[in-house]
């Protein structure tokens, strides 16, 4: 080789400038060579998988990282001090065990390859050498401000510059053997895809690590968040990238070395964000305040000082580090794309029991002076809790009642108990969820405060019904104007069970009556004078109010009439007097309505009748139409002989007809409605808040209706979609409440969750499959459930449900979410829209849902296989004949990208992909079929447990011949001992299974056996852990599929020891 490089110097003279490279690269390819890592690595090499680290050291990692590292290598300052400290970082967080969980044989099944933080990226940069170090931490600066797709873009456009910037200087160079070097590192060809794997790996160290450290990530992006200073200003984006790279590692290589400094841009900030390297910092802004992150890797003397700048009046993006650059290779076709990157809130990932902090933000926004800072929101949310309490604690069926109002009660507690780091975090994300109220508000409609309760229309609907009914409802009305025109209508739960409500009315405030007392004659006294009362109206029926004038004497003398009543009954049930019913009944009526003119009285106010003539809804407006027909008498039975005689007079005007305008629903128990005659627009009649509450106590509301009124998200258009929103975002947080570690990005705020695709359909229309006073949440279906997180975790995807009907795992970032059809085995999975989330990824970059092939390949059957096809009968004895079978992963090139709303077809690097994913079984070294998991647990699999297996399961016996459930404790051969034409065969090796007994016609694909055709008499039973064929009589044409779930062995990728 020695000799080779002589003679290609030797000739540089007399060869041509662009065929130097050429040359050179013919005697030695820099890409395979491999350094040692250095010592302070070490843990992260211990950490990492043992097939990443085959492709950090061997496969195309290593090569993009040498080919980034010699690219740059001679425009990077020297920070070996930096690149030490940050492999001591790395090394500390790779080995926790919630990062690297190192018994990867227990849940990771067919995913072991790709469990545990992807550190890819790292290790094959510290293995390439020092200027790779410095390409992936530039790569963690450009993941942590901008998306995937943007931050590909910078990288392309950046080593193109870079590219001909080293061209342009062999041009000009008098020798060219000088840059021979630099020459071969420029023809280099790093795809797209390679620096797109490259961004993905650092994009999941990033959320990797957020999470190792979240104490000091939140006190980083506390300061970060309001920073309000760019990275640069640096227009161009090769100088502007250059600029904040050299800038950032020189920073914090001086901070390592103890060394105090001073930034005036964001460059330093993104760094250590970005690095997790948390040197103590001095911040000035309103005041000056010092951080102190006693981070061992920093000497006492390492300062960092920092200038905030007044963000009040900047952009929502640029209150943080920002980061902007024009893309001009981000798009097949079209203009160059303003890319804005920012660091802090609203660019960050956030658990979902933060995120309730957001949607709270959202709330408040829309509670105007109601809640103009947080802490009165937050005191309108503890009021609201309490009251609550008893309702939800009253419920028999606890989870019945997790619904959104849980959730955010949980968040308003949270941040009571939280320590004061959280808590001013907690306060930031609130913020933020008040910029970007959107997300809950539909564009049409401006949701009312309070959930609507600041208004009269709602509040007075879930007030208790008790005595002080129609106190508190004055006291509500005091508050408003024009109060003398304003009279109250409520309901009254008759004391007869069989009867139904009636209708009151009852003024707001006392009127100036003539004194109603009479002589002994009942004639009323002359200048009596006024007095001052309250009045109330009952609703009679013109029947009832016609028998209240025939029978004026029985009602004047009450007691009398309750001792002829029960004279009267007495003697019917004697069966003495049979024609005195229709009296008795009249007699009821007469009772009933003087028990009620007593009691009003005895409250010191007037009762008078009057008679609905009409009740008119008006939807549009939100409103009903009242129409009554009232007397002036002050006296109960004249004012009932007056209006029965204006009844049917149609030739005068009646001025005792009157039209009111209710402001709340007719049919609320209690309302308050106005007496203006046809009012075209009703005011909302807000309430004030201090006066809201000093009444929204237990004593005042109903905590069962104040339940229903937030519960059901249809009683109006004006707070149904807030609502609506609500419900959805404690669905999403009911996926993510399975899901420990799981996150979200704050960017879902850009969206409005009223577009979320994923939500069920009967939720989409209105429908709740339970009782409006208990209104649970739906379960969502696996592709539901995906389509959600992909919502989330991405926060730009929303996606149907149907294109993801296939898929069985999902790889975003940090995490992989797996079906758990493919986790545990069959006999303990109890529904198959569950999924599980581990730490890992399948090293693609976005979202990457994973589908089986639509035909799956099973190794053939054959004559010469027959010495080992027994099908001996089943005798109950457990055994383990598959020790030797694994299962495996592997893709084949089939990719489809997935079109989210807002996306340009020209973008050219998708965010979602689907992936076909093979899932292979062997038998030792021998292949035996690829399976299709999602597919065979589509069908029903008979579950049959007993306390005989050696798994122990307990449980209900499912006998299809018997249905004998009281007999659980019974052994396998006691199961079947009375089966009528079955007959058991022991599964004892692969062919036996591939090769179907005598009188079966099918075929088989899954690794387990089922049955899809319901009118085959061939069935599967799960014992315990065993899979067992079972047939009887004329099989038919049937179809067939094979699955089998094996348990994990220690081997890394081994699924096996199953029984069957």
């Amino acid at each position: 080789m020695a000799g080779s490089i002589g003679r290609i110097t030797g000739a540089l003279g007399t060869v041509h400038n662009e065929n130097t490279a050429s040359l050179a690269t013919l005697n030695f390819d820099f890409t395979l060579v491999k350094l040692e890592a250095p010592a302070e690595y070490t843990g992260l090499g211990q950490a990492i998988s043992k097939t990443r680290k085959t492709n950090a050291e061997e496969g195309n990692f290593h090569k993009t990282a040498r080919r980034l590292g010699a690219l740059f290598k001679d425009l990077l300052p020297e920070t070996e001090d930096l690149f030490r400290a940050y492999g001591t970082r790395v090394s500390e967080i790779a080995s926790i065990s919630s990062m690297n969980p190192t018994d990867t044989s227990s849940g990771a099944g067919i995913f072991a390859s790709y469990y545990g933080a992807d550190s890819t990226s790292i290790w094959a940069a510290v293995t390439s050498g020092s200027a790779a170090i410095a390409a992936h931490l530039l790569g963690c600066m450009l993941a942590r401000s901008f998306s995937g797709p943007e931050a590909v873009t910078i990288w392309v456009e950046l080593v193109q510059k870079q590219k001909e910037h080293i061209h342009s200087k062999q041009k000009k160079g008098l020798y060219s053997h000088e840059h021979i070097s630099e020459m071969v590192a420029a023809q280099q060809d790093i795809s797209r895809d390679d620096i797109s794997s490259w961004d993905a790996s650092a994009r999941a160290w990033l959320q990797s690590a957020d999470q190792a450290k979240p104490l000091q990530h939140t006190q980083t992006m506390l300061i970060l968040n309001n920073a309000g200073i760019p990275v640069n200003n640096t227009a161009d984006i090769y100088r502007s990238v250059m600029k904040a790279w050299t800038a950032a590692l020189e920073a914090m290589n001086s901070l390592v070395k103890g060394m105090p400094q001073r930034v005036q841009d964001g460059a330093a900030l993104l760094a250590f964000s970005s690095w997790h390297l948390y040197p103590d910092m001095v911040v000035y802004g309103d005041t000056c305040v010092e951080v102190k992150q006693k981070d061992p890797i920093f000497a006492t003397t390492a300062l960092l000082t920092l200038g905030l700048q007044d963000t009040r009046d900047h952009r929502d993006d640029m209150k943080s580090v920002y980061w902007s650059l024009p893309l001009s290779r981000l798009q097949y076709y079209g203009p160059t794309v303003q890319a804005h990157g920012s660091v802090g809130q609203a660019n960050s990932r956030i658990t979902y029991k933060q995120f309730a902090y957001v949607v709270l933000g959202c709330l408040f926004d829309g509670w105007k002076l109601y809640a103009s800072t947080n802490d009165e929101g937050l005191r309108w949310m503890g009021l609201l809790a309490t009251i609550l309490e008893t309702s939800l604690a009253s419920s028999v069926d606890q989870s019945e009642k997790k619904t959104w109002l849980q959730y955010l009660f949980a968040a308003t507690r949270n941040l009571v108990e939280c320590e004061e780091i959280e808590r001013k975090a907690a306060h930031q994300l609130i913020n933020l969820g008040r910029r970007r109220s959107t997300f809950l508000k539909a564009p049409e409609y401006d949701p009312l405060p309070l959930f609507g309760l600041s208004t009269i229309h709602f509040f007075s609907s879930v007030l208790r019904t008790d005595q002080k009914t129609i106190q508190r409802l004055r006291q509500i009305c005091s508050r408003l104007q024009q109060r003398s025109n304003l009279l109250i209508r409520y309901k009254v739960s008759s004391s007869d069970s069989s009867s139904c409500s009636t209708t009151e009315y009852a003024t707001v405030e006392p009127l100036l009556l003539r004194s109603t007392k009479r002589t002994h004659e009942g004639q009323p006294k002359e200048n009596n004078g006024f007095t001052i009362k309250h009045v109330r109206w009952m609703t009679l029926s013109i029947a009832d109010l016609s028998l209240c004038c025939y029978m004026g004497k029985e009602l004047s003398d009450l007691p009398s009439a309750i001792l002829t009543l029960a004279d009267l009954e007495t003697r019917v049930s004697e069966g003495l007097i049979l024609p005195a019913r229709h009296l008795i009944e009249e007699l009821k009526v007469i009772v009933r309505i003087g028990q009620r003119i007593a009691e009003i009285h005895n409250a010191g106010e007037l009762c008078l009748p009057l008679i609905e003539t009409s009740v008119y809804v008006r939807v549009k407006e939100r409103c009903s139409e009242i129409t009554i027909l009232a007397s002036k008498g002050l006296s109960f039975l004249s004012a009932a002989h007056e209006i029965r005689s204006k009844l049917g007079n149609t030739q005068e005007e009646e001025p005792m007809s009157k039209t009111f305008t209710a402001v709340a629903d007719a049919d609320t128990y209690s309302a308050v409605i106005i007496s203006a005659g046809r009012v075209q627009s009703i005011p909302e009649y807000i309430l004030e808040s201090r006066f809201l509450q000093e009444i929204l106590t237990t004593d005042n509301i109903d905590a069962d209706r104040l339940y229903d009124h937030l519960q059901v998200p249809f009683l109006s258009q004006y707070r149904c979609t807030e609502t609506y929103a609500l419900h959805l975002c404690a669905m999403m947080a009911e996926v993510y409440r399975a899901l420990p570690g799981a996150s979200i990005s704050t960017l879902v705020l850009r969206q409005s969750i009223q577009l979320a695709k994923w939500v069920p359909k009967f939720v989409n229309q209105g429908y709740h499959p339970a009782s409006s006073s208990s209104l649970g949440l739906p379960y969502l279906t696996l592709p539901q459930s995906f389509a959600c997180l992909a919502m989330f975790e991405s926060g730009t995807c929303n996606l149907e449900p149907e294109a993801l009907s296939e898929v069985f795992a999902m790889s975003s970032g940090n995490s992989l979410y797996v079906a758990n059809a493919l986790l545990f085995d069959p006999y303990e999975v109890r529904t198959s829209n569950m999924i599980q989330r581990m730490v890992g990824n399948v090293g693609r970059a976005g979202i990457t849902f994973l589908i089986s092939p639509s035909d799956v390949k099973v190794s053939e059957s054959g004559p010469e296989k027959w010495m080992s096809i027994n099908h001996n009968v089943f005798d109950g004895s457990l055994e383990n004949h598959f020790s030797r079978t694994s299962v495996h992963l592997s893709f084949t090139e089939y990719e489809v990208p997935l079109v989210t709303d807002g996306d340009s077809r020209h973008i050219i690097d998708r965010d979602v992909v689907l992936v076909e994913a093979l899932i292979s079984v062997y038998d030792g070294a021998n292949w035996v079929a690829e399976i299709d998991i999602p597919k065979a647990l589509r069908s029903d699999i008979i579950l049959l447990p007993s306390t005989a297996s050696k798994d122990g399961h307990d449980g209900w016996l499912l006998h299809p011949e018997d249905r004998r459930k009281q007999k659980i404790h019974m052994t396998y051969q006691e199961a079947f001992q009375d089966a009528e034409k079955a007959s058991m065969v022991s599964i004892e090796n692969w062919d036996e299974l591939i090769e179907p007994p005598i009188g079966f016609r099918g075929w088989l694909r899954l690794l387990f056996v089922q049955q899809r055709d319901a009118a085959s008499s061939y069935s599967l039973w799960t014992l315990a852990g065993l899979a067992v064929q079972k047939w009887s009589g004329d099989l038919g044409k049937t179809d067939w599929q094979l699955y089998a779930k094996v348990r994990n062995s220690k081997k890394q990728g081994d699924f096996s020891k199953s029984r069957s």
